[in-house]
């Protein structure tokens, strides 16, 4: 039989004992709280008998005490047990908690009962009391008719009592027979466990320990060096002979292995060599990749800084760029305005024409009349009136086109000049007249002056629309040029808010110029930090194939230390 079928065998019986064990000591303990319980109820099952027992004699003496003396106190002491303290009552009610038989709960009942013809009988008692009638009061508590009920309330009190005793006892016997029932089951199956157990060490001592020991020093000469041993007794088909084969295969497998080991150390220590020298190579390659990197990191440090510089820059650009297109709107709103009054001042100097056209036609028919004035001095009067107000209406359109042209500035300064020889020109028409008028009692004797007056005055005012048409044409150019002017801004205005989104768009890719400088920075130096953490990993490396060389070597001296 195998070891560990034995072993299941007995653990399984060393379980079964422990768990009868286990469950004769739970009943052990059931059993004794049941006896305490026992013990416990029949102590306050006689409790409460005495006390039912003892309310009923402290009633009887109180009313007693109270038919004798007739004092307050007694009455008093009998009322508040009657009513307050209830103990008939909380006896009862104590008994039907604890489960009680019914039938001594039964005899209580009766007992109550009669007391209740007692108390009745008291009570009468207490009333001739009250009447000063002692003598009576005394006769119904001491006579033979309340010693006669007062008995029938003792009698079941007291075979209570004793029944409840006889039922207690009873209770508490049977559970002490219960209680050492089961002590003689767990002492006897506690004896056959350390019987058990006992015999389980007795079989693994003669079928394990003793071959064990051989196996123990069959490994103490392996471990000591020597391989060379002789072979255990693997005969059987328990456990230990298993463990006596496996011992005689691992040392065969050992000195095998060891055999193995020694050709392989050698080798190791060959390819440690070799790691070495590459470490070398390896090493100082890494230290040329991490100064590179270094390189590297400066010039994405520069790039950064020249990025943020190139930033800064292409914002105050912006900025200008945006002010820029700011006035170029505030000139274009300008030039619109100039180009309106400019216009409105070519219509003023069409007006102007078209007076000065009157004037002339009036100068000339002036002359006709002139050269008839002789005939018709009378209608003069007429004439010079019409010269007043053909005057006063140049003065005022003379007026209003200096005007214009000062609105039109420096492009309307040679109309300012013609519009204020119109000017000059109406008031001499207005000083003729006055002349006109005082002379014309001599008129006729200068109609022949007059004319001449009169031909030169239509020359000036030739001469006046002449310029008058010239400041026109000048006005029409004005007014072109300002028209282009303000299309130019425009056309500036929209080319300045394209480059001010330009500057924008270039702003935000020199931006994104100096976040990609700054990650290359970044990345610069963590490619630098892995570089020099490869370097000492390879410095760590050549000290381990070091390590690894050394360790051959003496892995070489302990395999000498075995006896193959």
């Amino acid at each position: 039989m195998r070891i560990a079928t034995r072993l299941k065998l007995t653990s399984g019986l060393v379980a079964l004992l422990s768990i009868l064990t286990i469950g004769s000591i739970f009943l052990l303990d059931v059993s004794f709280r049941e006896q305490r319980n026992a013990v416990v109820r029949k102590e306050e099952f006689k409790r409460l008998g005495d006390e039912l027992m003892a309310s009923v004699v402290y009633l009887t003496e109180e009313a007693r005490q109270y038919s004798i003396f007739g004092e307050q106190e007694h009455y008093a002491n009998y009322q508040r047990e009657k009513n307050e303290t209830k103990t008939s009552e909380r006896v009862i009610k104590r008994l039907t908690e604890l489960n009680a038989p019914q039938e001594e709960i039964d005899l209580l009942k009766q007992a109550i009962a009669h007391l209740k013809e007692v108390e009745a009988q008291e009570e009468e008692a207490f009333r001739a009391v009250q009447e000063k009638n002692l003598p009576s009061a005394r006769l119904l508590v001491f006579g033979s008719l309340y010693k006669e009920k007062q008995k029938r309330v003792l009698d079941p009190i007291k075979q209570f009592q004793e029944t409840i005793n006889q039922r207690a006892e009873s209770e508490a016997d049977a559970a002490i027979r219960r209680f050492e029932l089961i002590s003689y089951v767990t002492a006897g199956i506690t004896m056959l466990l350390i019987g058990c157990v006992l015999t389980t060490f007795f079989l693994l001592y003669r079928k394990v320990t003793k071959p064990l020991s051989g196996i123990t020093d069959v490994a103490n000469q392996v471990a000591s060096g020597n391989l060379r041993v002789a072979q255990l007794d693997s005969r059987g088909n328990d456990e230990i002979a298993q463990l006596s084969q496996a011992v005689n295969g691992m040392v065969v497998n050992l000195r095998q292995l060891l055999e193995q080991v020694s050709v392989t150390t050698e080798q190791v220590a060959a390819s440690a060599e070799e790691l070495s020298a590459s470490m070398e190579q390896t090493t100082d390659t890494t230290n040329q990749i991490a100064c590179s990197i270094q390189e590297v990191a400066r010039g994405a440090e520069t790039q950064r800084i020249g990025a943020e510089k190139g930033v800064h820059t292409m914002q105050e650009l912006s900025n200008g760029i945006q002010r820029v297109a700011e006035t170029a709107a505030v000139v274009a709103e300008a030039s619109e305005l100039t180009a309106r009054e400019a216009e409105q001042g070519n219509e003023a100097i069409q007006q102007a024409v078209g007076q000065i056209k009157l004037i002339h036609d009036a100068v000339s028919d002036l002359a006709s009349v002139i050269r008839v004035l002789g005939e018709r001095s009378q209608e003069i009067g007429l004439i010079v009136e019409a010269i007043n107000s053909i005057s006063a209406q140049t003065n005022l359109l003379a007026l209003n086109a200096a005007i214009e042209a000062a609105r039109a500035g420096e492009h309307g300064r040679g109309f300012a000049v013609v519009a204020d020889e119109v000017r000059k020109l109406a008031e001499q028409s207005q000083e003729s007249a006055g002349r006109i008028t005082a002379l014309i009692a001599i008129i006729q004797a200068d109609t022949t002056r007059a004319v001449e007056v009169m031909d030169t005055g239509s020359r000036e005012v030739e001469t006046g629309m002449r310029v008058v048409e010239k400041a026109g044409a000048a006005f029409d150019r004005i007014l072109q040029a300002a028209q282009r002017a303000a299309a130019q801004v425009q056309e500036v205005s929209a080319a300045a808010s394209q480059m001010s989104a330009g500057s924008r768009q270039v702003t935000a890719a020199v931006d994104e110029m100096m976040q990609i400088a700054v990650a290359t920075e970044e990345n610069a130096r963590m490619v630098a930090a892995a570089s020099e953490e490869q370097l000492a990993a390879m410095e760590e490396i050549a000290g381990t194939a070091d390590s690894l060389s050394r360790m051959a070597q003496d892995l070489n001296d302990a395999i000498k230390k075995f006896a193959v």
